[in-house]
């Protein structure tokens, strides 16, 4: 379920909508295991369905702010650590501030692939 929450939480990032099947195509699992995954974080309350205006037969997943919220806790935890780390080191950072951008615009060219394919 986590790489649900994952793949769910990348397009809200880039502030796009996920239709059900391209989550269905994205991931290595059958239709009906990412159906049941799907169904019990819904309700769970970490996604929600929406249905497009557009198209009736056309369902978007998306997450809800109790999945922003620990995906947010997660990153400011994961800074702080790397801050943390740094700072017992007294001289060198774990990653020069060069490679850390680096780190980040391939974050954000990852999510740019993601959102073309």
């Amino acid at each position: 379920m986590f790489d649900i929450l994952v793949l769910v939480n990348v397009y809200e990032s880039a502030n796009k909508k996920l239709p059900v099947k391209a989550l269905q195509f994205s991931l290595p699992y059958s239709a009906r295991g990412i159906s049941y995954a799907t169904e019990k974080l819904i309700s769970d309350g970490w996604c929600e369905l929406t249905v497009s205006q557009a198209d009736r037969r056309l369902k978007y997943i998306s997450g809800t702010e109790k999945l922003a919220h620990i995906f947010h806790a997660y990153e400011v935890f994961f800074y702080s650590a790397l801050e943390k780390s740094h700072q017992n080191m007294n001289s060198k950072p774990l990653v020069s501030e060069e490679e850390l951008k680096a780190l980040l615009c391939l974050n954000e060219d990852l999510k740019t692939d993601l959102m073309e394919n």
